[in-house]
Order: structure tokens, then sequence, then C-alpha cells
């Protein structure tokens, strides 16, 4: 199994904070919130060619959350991550990138990933067609094409929230996203040992060498404060694509709320 596509993201003070809009978000909620492991049913688990953890997250976000309400939509995390991809590169030129760029696959950020499908929306895994952009490897690398922005147009308009402040208020603000139906995107730092993680407890900080960052979409409560994650390893990975990550083990920077509907 191949870590793909994370980065430690950089805080930065044009993101949207969570606590700055807890009051709106509640309104969101209402009175009756989703149980704490309801949306672990409708969490479904991937891999796929040069699939991406980053890209997954939002792809799987808004899957559960559309079939947490009876809509059976599969969004591809492929086309999510190269949105990423193309939103960091014009982030950092300050222009989007020619159509016959070709880049490195070195990664990027959650921030990227939500930004890119409040610019762009979903690409619908249905309207793919076999050998079109992203799924075919000579223009994996490439810049979005036509079709697939057309594709993803009407589900754009989504805002991102970065949930900050202490340990406790961060993991209680997740347990209140998760609570209102809307799946988080966390990262943490991983070593050779989770490759193998077969589900048993619950994933807290490595304790051997480093090997990189993973992002996961945290979709469950468990009454000890962890968080029931899936993954993009597959289904032989933890308990059938799912486990549990302790609060200690996120880092401070990337937990995010992809949250449709929520206006700062």
């Amino acid at each position: 199994m191949t870590l793909l596509g994370c980065k430690r993201d950089p805080v930065s003070d044009r993101d949207y904070r969570f606590a700055d809009y807890r009051s709106g978000f509640d309104r969101r909620i209402g009175e009756q919130p989703v149980e704490c492991a309801r949306l672990l049913q409708f969490a479904e688990v991937r891999q796929q060619l040069g699939q991406s953890c980053v890209g997954e997250w939002v792809a799987q976000a808004q899957g559960i959350r559309d079939r947490a309400g009876g809509m059976d939509v599969r969004y591809s995390a492929l086309a999510c991550y190269k949105f990423a991809v193309v939103e960091e590169l014009t982030e950092t030129m300050g222009e989007g990138p020619p159509g016959d760029w070709t880049y490195s696959d070195q990664g990027t950020y959650l921030r990227a990933a939500a930004r890119a499908v409040g610019k762009w929306g979903f690409v619908i895994e249905g309207d793919l067609k076999d050998g079109c952009w992203p799924h075919k490897p000579s223009v994996l690398l490439k810049t979005p094409s036509m079709r697939a922005l057309n594709n993803a147009r009407p589900s754009r308009g989504h805002v991102y929230l970065r949930i900050t402040g202490s340990a406790d208020e961060r993991a209680a603000d997740i347990e209140k996203a998760i609570r209102a139906g809307f799946p988080v995107g966390i990262s943490i730092q991983v070593d050779d040992e989770i490759l193998n993680w077969t589900g048993s407890g619950a994933i807290n900080k490595p304790r051997g060498k480093v090997i990189g960052l993973h992002a996961l979409t945290a979709c469950a409560v468990r009454s000890d404060g962890c968080f029931g994650v899936v993954s993009t390893w597959s289904a032989a990975w933890g308990d059938h694509g799912i486990a549990w990550v302790s609060s200690i083990a996120l880092n401070p920077s990337d937990i995010w709320v992809l949250g449709e509907g929520v206006t700062p």
C-alpha cells in the first residue's frame, strides 16, 4: 500500500474557523442530530488507480452525507485530488497552470481539496467513461478536462471550515460536526505499523519511524472519545476498512469540515 497525497497543512488566517461560526453551525444542526456512529454504515472503502487519501476525504464526506439522505452517489476521489493539486498550484503561482502542464505527484493539502470542491464541485464516477481524465494513466497528471469541469459544476458552492482551538475544543467540535451529519477530514502521522493495522484498539501517535501523513474521513464517535475513520486502503485494512483513532493522534492544523449550506 502506498501513502498518497497528504501534506501538512499550513494554517492560514484566510481559512474559515469552525469556532468562529459555531452558532451558525448549531442552527444548521437543529434539534435532532444524527446518532454518533450512524454515518459509519454509509462509509465505503475504495482503492483505485492512483487513488489519493486527500481526494478521498472530500468524496467520502459528500458521499456519506448523500447516502444518509437517501441518495446513492459515488464521486471520483481521484478527480477531487487532481482538482486539489490544481488549486494548490494556482495559489502558489497566482494563476492556473496551462492546459498542457504536467506536474509531479507530490501530494497536496486537505485545505486545497476542500477549496477545490467549493470552486469546481464533484465529478460523479458514472460520468467518467473508461480512459478519460483522470483515470487514464497518460493524462493522470494533466490539468482537468472541460468535460470534467462541466460535470462537476452543478455541485459547487461548499464552504470549508477548519476546526481549531484546544485539544478538548477540537474533540468537542469534531463530535458536534459528526453528530450533525458532517464527516470530518483529519490527518495523522503514520509509521510502518499502521499499514498492517488489524482494527483492534485505537490508533495513537506513531511509535516507530514516521513515514508520512495519511488523510482519513472521521464519521463516528465512540464513548471513549475515539473517532471512527474510513481509509482508502481497501477493506483488507483495519476492521473491513474501518478503524478508530485517538484524538491525541490528530494533527491540530489538519481538521476540516466540508460544510455545504453553512454560511460564514
